[in-house]
């Protein structure tokens, strides 16, 4: 199934995509999302929800090239229209 959304970002619609949607795709709930960098600039983003007794459960995994994963972050920050500050560097 094709569907096609504009999206919306902080009240402005910043483009039009097309979008093949997989209706079998689960949809998972987390409460964190772990990172690893592997040497090759690949990321791998975990998504993890915490469960009573101090528990942690992985409820999916991809792996994004480190390029990609600017985007998807600059895409979270301007969702959520939060913008962290960028920690400072002891010399």
């Amino acid at each position: 199934m094709k569907k096609k959304e504009d999206i919306a970002i902080n009240k402005e619609v910043t483009k039009r995509t097309e979008v093949n949607i997989r209706p079998g795709s689960l949809t998972i709930f987390a409460d964190s999302m772990h990172l690893a960098i592997r040497s090759d600039n690949m990321y791998i983003l975990s998504w993890v929800q915490d469960l009573p007794g101090d528990i942690k459960f992985e409820q999916s995994r991809i792996m994004v090239t480190g390029e990609h994963v600017k985007k998807i972050i600059d895409i979270l920050c301007k969702s959520a229209n939060y913008y962290p500050k960028q920690p400072k560097i002891d010399k």
